[in-house]
């Protein structure tokens, strides 16, 4: 009788010892990423910054351009999904009605420094009508600097189908330091409504609104 007490007393534990790892694995896996995970950098170099008036800090992930094109498909792939956050609203988003900005500084061994030419940005822009025949628009340009910040100013890329609009942006943002190449990536959304919105009461339009 002691015996299979102990037996079910074991499989209690093991079974309670399942159950706190599963929660503990549901806490960590469903909520916002942690402010000391949001700037990963593999060198010493690094940017940073800010998304137009948003209080949320962009998830940044940096390397040298050589280690990062050396990168698998699928290695890259999770570079994209951890840059995209982890929940709805773990990334910094632009309201077009406001400031259409993002403010990026340059950083190395944590000292701010002015890249060896201006930063060139890259961006994927995905459309928010999941209805639409359009797909994912890619454009490069340059930053622009501003004081002591490299600046660029965002707008729809997309034709607008509905009322309210989100597209995800996924950002590549090229420079060099000391004749090293680097690569920087983040992600944003571009909203044209504030972020209390119900896109849940969404409206198609009559006739779409051409792209900016």
């Amino acid at each position: 009788m002691k015996k299979k007490l102990k037996i079910i007393g074991l499989i209690a534990l093991f079974i309670a010892t399942l159950l706190i790892i599963f929660l503990v694995f549901m806490y960590f896996s469903f909520r916002p990423t942690q402010d000391n995970k949001r700037n990963i950098s593999s060198t010493n170099v690094y940017m940073s910054g800010k998304v137009g008036d948003d209080e949320r800090t962009p998830i940044i992930y940096s390397y040298k351009e050589s280690e990062f094109n050396n990168f698998s498909k699928e290695e890259k792939e999770k570079i994209f999904d951890k840059i995209g956050g982890k929940v709805e609203g773990d990334i910094p988003a632009i309201y077009l009605d406001g400031d259409n900005k993002i403010y990026m500084n340059f950083f190395k061994d944590d000292k701010i420094i002015k890249p060896d030419n201006l930063p060139v940005i890259k961006i994927k822009a995905y459309p928010s009508y999941y209805d639409s025949p359009e797909t994912r628009l890619d454009f490069e340009d340059n930053f622009v600097q501003e004081d002591d910040y490299y600046t660029y100013a965002f707008k729809r890329y997309h034709n607008q189908y509905e009322k309210y609009i989100l597209e995800h942006i996924e950002i590549e943002v090229l420079y060099e330091v000391d004749k090293e190449k680097y690569i920087s990536l983040l992600s944003i959304n571009n909203l044209n409504t504030d972020d209390g919105t119900d896109f849940f009461e969404n409206e198609k339009l009559s006739e779409p609104i051409p792209a900016e």
